[in-house]
């Protein structure tokens, strides 16, 4: 009878481990959820080891623990899936930041050439009255960076908006 104690042991532990990193927001809770119910569902079956028996007998398994095992596998499976689907998500989002600033860091090197072809007053050439225009004569002026409506269209990705909303 120690084992299954040990077994509720584990779950609870890691009910409690996982709150706390909860808590401490190490991992967020849409991927809590999943862990919640593995925590839950250890503790249950080891507290209750009749409810794998039945189970295993209502599933069609002759032996308790064959079915505890599948079931494990296929939680690290979708486990396994979840992160999966996650990555590939922060990838795409990584491709597309990667993108808009590019796009950005063109569009302002492209900006700033333009203004140095129109300054009419040049690193060499200090001239007092033309300098007079500028809003502050000892720094010159910062290029104008672009909108956010300005930028073109990401292929696979709606226009960007005003908002500063991700």
């Amino acid at each position: 009878m120690t084992g299954y104690w040990f077994a509720v042991a584990l779950g609870v532990l890691l009910l409690v481990v996982l709150i706390q990193l909860l808590r401490h927001r190490r991992v967020r809770e849409k991927y809590a959820v999943l862990w919640i119910v593995v925590g839950l569902g250890v503790a249950v079956v080891a507290a209750f080891p009749q409810v794998a028996v039945a189970l295993a007998r209502l599933v069609g398994v002759e032996v308790p623990s064959n079915l505890v095992i599948v079931l494990a596998i296929f939680v690290l499976l979708v486990v396994c899936l979840q992160l999966s689907v996650a990555v590939s998500q922060l990838e795409e989002r990584t491709r597309i930041l990667t993108e808009e600033i590019a796009l950005l860091g063109a569009r302002t090197a492209d900006q700033s050439a333009g203004d140095r072809d129109d300054d009419p007053i040049g690193p060499d050439q200090p001239d007092a009255a033309n300098r007079s225009n500028r809003p502050d004569a000892s720094e010159p002026a910062a290029p104008d960076l672009p909108t956010a409506p300005d930028l073109p269209a990401v292929p696979g990705r709606p226009a960007a908006t005003g908002s500063a909303t991700p």
